[in-house]
C-alpha cells in the first residue's frame, strides 16, 4: 500500500527533475511501468487475502486501489498543457493520501481490537 501510493505520487510530482538519460516520453513511459508494477501487485495481495480481510478494511484498501489507478489513467491520457492538469493531480495526490491514512488507521483498529485467547 506504502509502495503503491509512492509509485503514484511519482507519476505527477509537484516539483519535477526530468531524468538526463531520458525522452519526455520515455520517461513517462518509466513512470507508468513502475506505477503498474506497484498497482497489479497491491491489486493481486488485496484479492488474493481478501476472505481474511475485515469488510471496513477490505474497503479502505479497495478504495485505495480505485484512487491509485483513477490517477494512473489521468497521468497517461490527460495532456499537461490542460489548464487544470495540475490542479487535479494535487486533489488526487491529497485523496489518495487521506485514503492510505484511513487503511492504516483501519488496519490499527482491527489489530488493536483482537485479542489472545488461549
Amino acid at each position: 500500500m506504502i509502495e503503491l501510493k509512492a509509485a503514484t505520487l511519482r507519476l505527477r510530482p509537484t516539483i519535477d527533475y526530468p531524468d538526463a538519460g531520458r525522452t519526455p516520453e520515455e520517461q513517462k513511459r518509466h513512470r507508468l511501468s513502475q506505477f503498474n508494477m506497484s498497482l497489479n501487485t497491491f491489486n493481486d495481495a488485496i484479492e488474493r487475502a481478501k476472505p481474511f480481510y475485515a469488510p471496513d478494511v477490505y474497503q479502505t484498501l479497495e478504495t485505495n486501489f480505485k484512487l491509485c489507478y483513477k490517477e494512473g489513467v489521468a497521468f497517461e491520457h490527460q495532456d499537461p498543457s490542460q489548464r487544470d492538469y495540475f490542479e487535479t493531480a494535487r486533489a488526487n495526490s491529497q485523496k489518495i493520501i487521506a485514503s492510505v491514512e484511513e487503511s492504516c488507521a483501519s488496519i490499527r483498529t482491527r489489530i488493536s481490537s483482537m485479542a489472545i485467547t488461549q
